[in-house]
This record gives C-alpha cells, sequence and structure tokens, in this order.
C-alpha cells in the first residue's frame, strides 16, 4: 500500500528550505531550482507544490508567522503580563540561529514588497498583526495593574514595535555593534521604563 503523502509538512519542508536560502545567499539568490537543490527535491517535485519565486517566497513567510506565533504561544506561561511581554520580545529579536533566519526573510520580504504590489498586502497584514500584538500586550498589562491606567496604548505599542524593529536590523546588520544581550537591554529597559510613563501635558 503506497504511503499516504503529507502535502502540509512537504510545503513546510520547502518554505523551510527557502528560508535558509535567504539567509545564506540573500532574496536574490532563490530560484525554483535552488531551493529544490537545498530541499534535496527534483524541480518537476517542487513544481507540484509552487510554480513562481512569489509563491515560494509568500509561503515562506508564512511560514516564519506560523513558526514565531508557536514561540508566542508558549511565552504565555510567564506569571505576569510584563514577563510576558519580555518573552515575546526575546521571541522577535534574532538571538540565535533561527530567529536570525527568520529575521532576514522577514527583511528580505518587507524589501521586496516595498516594489511588489502583489507582496504589498501581505507585508501589512503581518506588521498588523504584530502591531495588534505589542497593543494588546500593553492594554492587558494596565488592565492587571502592572502598567500605569493612562498609558497611551497606540503610541506606546507603535514605539515598542519602533524599538524592536530597529534592534532586528541592527542585529543582522551590525552584530559587532550591538550585541545580544545589549539588545535585550534596551528592549527590556524601555518596557520596564513605561511603569512610569504619564500623558504629556498639552501646550498652553
Amino acid at each position: 500500500m503506497p504511503k499516504e503523502v503529507d502535502h502540509e509538512e512537504r510545503r513546510r519542508e520547502l518554505a523551510d528550505a527557502v528560508c535558509r536560502v535567504i539567509a545564506r545567499d540573500g532574496l536574490a539568490g532563490v530560484s525554483l531550482r535552488v531551493v529544490a537543490d537545498e530541499a534535496g527535491w527534483s524541480i518537476g517535485s517542487m513544481r507540484y507544490y509552487f510554480t513562481t519565486k512569489d509563491e515560494l517566497l509568500e509561503f515562506a513567510l508564512r511560514r516564519v508567522d506560523d513558526r514565531i506565533e508557536q514561540r508566542l504561544d508558549a511565552s504565555c506561561v510567564q506569571p505576569t503580563l510584563l514577563g510576558r511581554a519580555h518573552a515575546v520580545i526575546d521571541e522577535l529579536l534574532p538571538l540565535d540561529v533561527q530567529r536570525r533566519e527568520e529575521a532576514l526573510v522577514w527583511l528580505a520580504f518587507v524589501s521586496r514588497a516595498t516594489t511588489d504590489a502583489k507582496l504589498a498586502p501581505m507585508a501589512a497584514e503581518v506588521w498588523s498583526r504584530l502591531n495588534e500584538v505589542f497593543v494588546g500586550l500593553l492594554r492587558a498589562a494596565v488592565e492587571a495593574g502592572e502598567l500605569p491606567a493612562d498609558l497611551d496604548l497606540v503610541r506606546e505599542g507603535g514605539r515598542l514595535q519602533a524599538l524592536i524593529d530597529g534592534l532586528v536590523v541592527h542585529l543582522v546588520s551590525a552584530p559587532t555593534r550591538i550585541g545580544a544581550e545589549q539588545a535585550r537591554e534596551l528592549a527590556h529597559g524601555h518596557l520596564d521604563q513605561l511603569r512610569a510613563v504619564s500623558p504629556e501635558p498639552d501646550p498652553a
């Protein structure tokens, strides 16, 4: 009896191969042939699942998104909301080989999406979902009394997201200038400083 093929698992296998190629060779190094070779597949088998480079890139980004989401779900075990926020920050920063690979895929995709109208909506969707994560974490911490009740959630969620985005870029582009622990201290320190944040007075 022939073995049943798990097509979703096969697609994830290809997506992981795309991520490895991007991390090693950049976006320009991605092609159906290169990814097939990386995965140990024939080009014919590859085309059964994906027929264009853009299809590969989209699925690879969704694969990265799924991997991160699984780790974020695991961070729920933290005893405090701020503790969970710290854990989420650590999962988003490229602090090891896998997270660095994910960061490189995200940055490559965002760069391509700025000039490719077909990919732009997906990049915007991922950005919005991350923003919802940051704002949601801060809102929960406020409701739990761990952050000031008057915290501007939209502004502070955006500031935290911008800080993480910047640290991701620094860590992958200039790792000798800023180390993993320094990046963590900056991000965690910013989060801790929110405990003392109060609204700025309106100008007279």
